[in-house]
């Protein structure tokens, strides 16, 4: 990490608060999936089997988020890095509902067989991160962002555009399209790309997730509404 990059610290009397907008940034994107979870609890019609785990996916996600901003990087001069894991354990937990959520929508067109199996690796998956996590060799940024990337781009990238291409959901074409947005704060975050200390490369990674937040959550609303021709 490039430290002469992070946000100054402000002090409100004693109290240090670290890495100010890359704090309040997260709470963008914690706050957008958290209204997109409020949406899906009272307001999007219940019924379709992945309406819940699409609802907790954005749930974890803001509380997890939530943490990220306020125990990963406001509250840092008070805790280590460890508490770090808190967050990420949170979130892992919303990209499993996620993973489940995209399964879901396959579930009546495949072999229960395969189910079975995709279902249990979803869940030995998040297992063996959280066995990592707590292990602190293995407690680190990229163990979390290998988590991430094998959540979104080995198994719900190619689950939805197996939905697409064989027309169980054409709705599923939005969350390809959502994924393949991710790519910017994907390519911001590894390359480091700032424009100054109060708006570096976490600020905007954070500004343009919140846009890749709100692109999930409409492709989910479709996901869930969408009714074939032949069910009308």
């Amino acid at each position: 990490m490039n430290e002469d990059i992070l946000n100054p610290s402000l002090f409100i009397g004693n109290i240090e608060w670290r890495e100010p907008m890359t704090t309040l940034t997260d709470m963008v994107m914690a706050l957008v999936a958290l209204w997109a979870f409020y949406q899906f609890h009272k307001k999007i019609p219940k019924g379709h089997a992945s309406h819940p785990f699409f609802r907790n996916y954005f749930l974890f996600m803001g509380v997890g988020m939530t943490c990220a901003a306020w125990i990963g990087h406001g509250a840092q001069a008070y805790l280590s890095f460890d508490y770090k894991a808190i967050g990420w354990t949170i979130t892992s937990i919303g990209f499993f509902n996620l993973q489940m959520g995209a399964l879901r929508v396959l579930k009546s067109r495949i072999n229960p067989v395969w189910f079975w199996i995709f279902n249990w690796t979803f869940v030995v998956q998040l297992v063996v991160y959280w066995i990592l996590l707590s292990n602190s060799e293995t407690r680190t940024f990229e163990i979390a962002q290998a988590s991430t990337g094998l959540s979104v781009m080995g198994w719900v990238l190619p689950l939805s555009l197996y939905l697409v291409a064989k027309k169980i959901n054409p709705k599923s074409m939005g969350i390809v399209l959502a994924i393949s947005f991710a790519i910017a704060p994907a390519v911001v975050y590894n390359q480091q790309i700032s424009i100054h200390k109060w708006m570096n490369y976490h600020d905007i990674s954070h500004l343009l997730s919140a846009i890749y937040v709100y692109l999930l959550y409409r492709a989910c609303k479709m996901i869930v509404e969408y009714k074939p021709v032949n069910s009308i």
